[in-house]
């Protein structure tokens, strides 16, 4: 097998970013796999994240950015960080007034103790040294900091009917766990968690967020459906902890 390290994942995601084509904000270009801006405008509510009273906020993997701006129009204090040159390019565009650097979260350039809270959505599970990279968010947070992380669901329902796993970056490094597995993982690496949350934009982003019928007809579907699907089966879980 091949060895995997930080070099090819940084050309990897390099790849992905250069061809991206929903490097700008707008609600009318819609990539299938990649989010909008306004799923991180939906994390921030349902955390009921509402004035950050300019404390300082750190995205780990900020990927295009969306989150460090829908968290900046509510006055925090932004700064993120991602292993693509592509990505940090896009991130600085979409949220100019954020401090946005190149690295990885094995070793994040800030300094300990610097955030009140840090995000890591949809990239633990990517990341080379997942317990090096817990460490390193524990140590850039202050002491009564919230930190978020949503991971995806070895359980999630639509595995089970079908012969995918994961998502398309598991060619280059994905980890799934099942919710008990991911919240012992979070506490034997020093993170209590105070709340459990399933990741349901996809069953509740806005229904005519663009104009094709099928995508109409599928959110939909999904709409309805996810009003009856248990935590176990979500797509991911984000987890709201603390350091210990």
């Amino acid at each position: 097998m091949e060895t995997i390290n930080h070099t090819k994942v940084k050309n990897y995601y390099n790849v992905c970013y250069k061809t991206d084509i929903v490097g700008k904000v707008s609600p009318f270009k819609i990539q299938e796999g990649v989010r909008s801006y306004y799923a991180y405008e939906y994390v921030l509510n349902s955390l009921n994240i509402e004035n950050g009273n300019s404390m300082k906020l750190l995205d780990i993997a900020c990927g295009r950015g969306f989150l460090l701006r829908a968290a900046s129009k509510r006055g925090f204090k932004t700064s993120g960080i991602d292993i693509s040159d592509e990505a940090v390019r896009l991130a600085k565009k979409n949220s100019p007034g954020s401090e946005i650097k190149v690295g990885v979260a094995e070793k994040l350039p800030f300094s300990t103790e610097s955030f009140d809270a840090v995000f890591c959505l949809g990239s633990l599970e990517h990341f080379l040294d997942q317990k090096k990279a817990l460490s390193e968010i524990i140590r850039v947070s202050k002491k009564n900091a919230t930190i978020y992380i949503m991971v995806p669901n070895k359980d999630f329902i639509y595995y089970k009917f079908s012969s995918q796993e994961g998502t398309h970056q598991h060619e280059i490094q994905e980890t799934l766990r099942t919710n008990n597995e991911w919240t012992n993982f979070l506490k034997q690496n020093n993170l209590s968690v105070s709340k459990i949350l399933p990741d349901d934009y996809n069953v509740k982003q806005p229904i005519f967020m663009d104009f094709r019928p099928l995508f109409i007809i599928r959110r939909m579907v999904l709409r309805i459906f996810g009003l009856f699907l248990p935590l176990k089966y979500a797509y991911q879980f984000l987890y709201v902890c603390r350091k210990n």
